[in-house]
This record gives C-alpha cells, sequence and structure tokens, in this order.
C-alpha cells in the first residue's frame, strides 16, 4: 500500500511542516503557507527520490520502515532552511523599506534597491 506511506507523508508530515516553518516568520503576507507548502514538497520530492531511489534502494521502494523516518529527518531540515530563508528576506524586506526608497529616489530599480 504505497499510497498510504505516500498520503501520510505529503498530506500530514509536510502540511505539519510546512505550518511550522511558515509560522516561525517574523512577519507573514498572504500566500506564504501556499509557497512554503510547495517548497516543502519540491524539496522533500527530490531529495526524497535521490535518497530512496539512489542512496538506499529498499525493497519495496515505498517501505514504511524507511521512508517515515527518512522524510522525517529531510522535512525537519527544511523546515529549519525554509524559515530561516523567508524569516531573513522578510525582514530585510520590511526593516530595509526606508532604505530600498532612498535607492529608488537616487535611480535604482525596484531589484537593485532590494
Amino acid at each position: 500500500f504505497w499510497w498510504v506511506v505516500a498520503a501520510y507523508v505529503l498530506c500530514f508530515m509536510a502540511v505539519v511542516a510546512a505550518t511550522e516553518a511558515s509560522a516561525r516568520s517574523k512577519y507573514y503576507f498572504v500566500g506564504l503557507f501556499e509557497i512554503v507548502l510547495g517548497v516543502t514538497w519540491l524539496t522533500t520530492g527530490v531529495m526524497g527520490i535521490f535518497t530512496f531511489g539512489v542512496l538506499l534502494r529498499p525493497d519495496p521502494l515505498w517501505s514504511p520502515q524507511y521512508v517515515i523516518p527518512l522524510s522525517g529527518m529531510l522535512l525537519g531540515n527544511c523546515v529549519n532552511a525554509v524559515s530561516l530563508a523567508i524569516n531573513g528576506a522578510l525582514t530585510n524586506i520590511k526593516e530595509g523599506q526606508l532604505e530600498m526608497e532612498v535607492l529608488q529616489s537616487f535611480g535604482a530599480t525596484p531589484v537593485e534597491a532590494s
């Protein structure tokens, strides 16, 4: 029953991880959870395929004794990385708003100012 393991990892564990990662940010915007969930699914999927398909190769591939604990480890690292990146980016944008406006008044583009 591979779909039970996949549903548990992708629909429960990943949603809890994305909730935690988006809640750790000092600032929030509408749609942050959906972006974090997409990033969580993408990174866990890519690393999971590499881990289970190339490194470990359990038989069967969806063996819960390997997939669930290792997916938890991958999701834990993903929560840490995503929450640090989001917090840093949103803090720089929100608290550096005055600096960005000054740079734009001197002729910088919005991308250059940020």
